[in-house]
């Protein structure tokens, strides 16, 4: 759902959402079946609110806390095997492989493939959208 929103939204067109759709995305995605998941709970932000109050200004609050909060996100972030796939396959060399065998690449790419064959638009596009949401994780680990 999310590929095809993302590939809607890229065609220079305002996308806009059908009423509930955000509703029925999340629905979606915890009905679906996960096989493996991973819960992590971030330490407590009670000593980083009491830092952040020192700050005069509540827009430079706002900034450190989310700075905060999302380097809590990447730090617990757990990256499965499809992620460093997908990131090998973005950047087309194997510098994860250690991470992932060529059977789950295979599991993989079958996944993919089956997927995209139900969206609608141009494969490639949508190939590569769903490789980059994939690798995301991997690279926001990288970068953080």
């Amino acid at each position: 759902l999310k590929v095809q929103e993302l590939y809607l939204s890229g065609l220079h067109t305002k996308y806009i959402k059908a009423p509930g759709e955000d509703l029925n995305s999340i629905l979606t995605g915890i009905i679906q079946p996960k096989g493996r998941i991973h819960m992590e709970v971030g330490k407590p932000i009670v000593e980083e609110l009491q830092t952040f109050e020192k700050s005069s200004n509540d827009n430079d609050k706002l900034k450190q806390l989310t700075t905060w909060v999302d380097q809590q996100i990447y730090n617990d972030y757990k990256v499965w095997p499809v992620n460093y796939i997908a990131a090998d396959i973005l950047n087309n060399n194997a510098h994860y492989s250690e991470y992932y065998s060529q059977k789950e690449k295979d599991n993989f790419m079958d996944y993919i493939n089956s997927k995209i064959k139900m969206l609608e638009g141009e494969k490639d596009v949508l190939f590569n959208l769903f490789i980059k949401m994939y690798a995301n994780p991997v690279t926001s680990k990288t970068l953080n």
